[in-house]
């Protein structure tokens, strides 16, 4: 299911992406900087290239790689800014992980360089030269993305238990922005849409050697039940999408469905969009709670709508609050956590 969702991918967003999926895929066995051996191609988007491995000094460990990820099949565009570009991305994370570890985030395990895989077909080695390496936790559990699914084909439907998970998401997500961001300054997470957050029912945290430490739990052990169980956890990956509160460069990550109409329609127009603080980051969160309570996919430009009949199956305190979240630009998260309606909301109950 992994593989042929990778594949899908390298099929819509890179021309002949299915020669780079080969490619891609004849790498697995292979052992990186004489430690990671590489056991499965587990997922390709933005910049970055994701294998599972196992570590060989510890091999009940199964973390994730990280390795650049660019256009080798072509050249014509692949330019040095884009190379160095790429490389940046993988040390900005390794520093955002090593920096907040111990949070929500997956932990930082190592960060090497080594000759990238695919210089050898693709690229003149002597001008890509080394790439760095990021390895970390691999997150098991299920993305919010697909717990949105769950929980709403159940039946009979709970409509207490999504509540309950959305005023979750909420809490712990806020209180990852008020960490990376306290009195407004420091960091901002600006991709919060529901694949990059994750559902797992229990930390587990598979750290540097001296950790505590546990075999992986099977996969299909950890499905998030329709019930939604107490003991669930929220994590949230990709923290790529971690950006100083201050401007620093161009781009930074996002996401046109989740982003506020007045950004979208300067993207439209062509034009540099400002820079996000907290107003932008809740807009985010609220299309992504949004999308919870309703199953609905976010269209791009468009505030979403609070009418209709599945409204009236939750609270009116959490319905305005994500209401709010959308509609209010709030100036930090202080602000949000001491007049939004949906963090003082109870989170415990037998309803699971």
């Amino acid at each position: 299911m992994i593989e042929s969702s990778v594949r899908q991918k390298l099929q819509i967003n890179i021309e002949e992406g299915l020669i780079l999926y080969d490619q891609l895929i004849g790498r697995v066995g292979n052992v990186l900087d004489d430690r990671y051996r590489l056991i499965e191609l587990f997922d390709v988007g933005g910049q970055g290239i994701l294998y599972k491995v196992e570590d060989i000094l510890f091999p009940e460990l199964v973390l994730l790689l990280k390795m650049p990820l660019r256009e080798y099949h072509r050249s014509a565009y692949l330019t040095a800014e884009k190379i160095n570009g790429s490389r940046a991305a993988i040390l900005w994370e390794a520093h955002v992980l090593n920096v907040f570890t111990g949070t929500i985030f997956p932990e930082w395990y190592d960060v090497f360089e080594a000759v990238n895989l695919l210089h050898d077909t693709w690229w003149n080695s002597t001008v890509a030269d080394v790439d760095p390496f990021l390895v970390m936790e691999f997150v098991q559990g299920e993305t919010l993305d697909d717990a949105i699914g769950y929980v709403h084909k159940s039946q009979p439907k709970n409509w207490q238990a999504i509540e309950r998970l959305a005023c979750q998401v909420a809490n712990e997500v806020l209180e990852l922005c008020q960490m990376l961001a306290p009195g407004g300054y420091g960091y901002l997470y600006t991709d919060l849409r529901p694949q990059n957050i994750m559902i797992v029912n229990e930390r587990d945290r598979r750290g540097k050697p001296g950790w505590q430490r546990r075999r992986p739990r099977d996969p299909e052990k950890i499905r998030i039940l329709p019930s939604i169980r107490m003991d669930t956890q929220i994590r949230v990956v990709d923290a790529g999408s971690v950006v100083p509160c201050q401007p620093w460069k161009q781009q930074w990550p996002h996401h046109l469905a989740y982003v506020p109409p007045e950004y979208f329609a300067l993207y439209e127009k062509g034009e540099t969009l400002p820079w996000p603080n907290a107003g932008f980051v809740a807009y985010t969160l609220g299309k992504t709670l949004w999308q919870l309570l309703t199953a609905r996919e976010p269209v791009p430009g468009q505030d979403p709508e609070f009418e209709g009949r599945v409204w009236r199956n939750y609270s009116a305190d959490l319905t305005r609050g994500v209401n709010d979240l959308i509609k209010t630009r709030y100036e930090s998260f202080d602000k949000i956590k001491a007049h939004n309606s949906i963090f003082h909301q109870s989170r415990t109950g037998s309803d699971y």
